[in-house]
């Protein structure tokens, strides 16, 4: 009896400490104009770990980068910058064709700058204002915006714009972490 009332103690001593923590898939959908003028369907998903620490800590830590899906183009990654914004890095022969306003505003450029490979491309916005992924939450209303085209590769970016998405939803995931399809039709 003794015994037992140890195995079972310890076994609720241990659920106790385990602690919860819960894997969820954030998303944003929305429509992106590409650089031939075409409307597509689009995507901005991320994941994120929430829940609580055995020591019962709040614990919140993005898992991977944002992704921008568009139907029928590759993935867009944006990563955090050293200011702590999502950005998109540029590639090889990549031009920046307009810029950031102070109030949120693209302004196009008089003549095109070549970019270093890794400059900024695109940014995710809300309310106007870059943001990173802390301000990323449930309800916001993301806006993607390209600075950049590309001659050589015209479907690398969206057309140079700031493209609205809708309200961000979250959804708990499992294991396979599955992208959502970009191609739905928005309601």
């Amino acid at each position: 009896m003794n015994r037992n009332f140890t195995v079972i103690l310890l076994a609720a001593i241990a659920l106790l400490l385990a602690g919860c923590v819960t894997s969820y898939q954030y998303t944003s959908r929305g429509e992106v104009m590409t650089t031939g003028g075409d409307t597509r369907q689009a995507v901005l998903y991320w994941f994120k770990d929430e829940g609580r620490l055995w020591y019962g800590k709040p614990y919140e830590q993005p898992d991977t980068s944002l992704t921008l899906r568009i139907c029928r183009q590759l993935p867009k990654l944006f990563e955090l910058d050293k200011a702590g914004y999502l950005v998109l890095r540029s590639k090889a022969s990549d031009v920046r064709m307009a810029t950031l306003t102070d109030n949120g505003a693209l302004a196009p450029l008089t003549a095109g700058q070549r970019l270093s490979e890794g400059d900024n491309c695109g940014v995710i916005l809300v309310g106007g204002v870059k943001v990173g992924t802390d301000r990323l939450t449930v309800g916001a209303q993301p806006s993607v915006t390209i600075f950049c085209q590309n001659a050589m590769r015209p479907e690398r970016y969206p057309q140079v714009a700031r493209h609205d998405f809708r309200a961000i939803t979250r959804s708990e995931t499992d294991d396979q972490r599955s992208a959502p399809d970009p191609c739905i039709a928005l309601d």
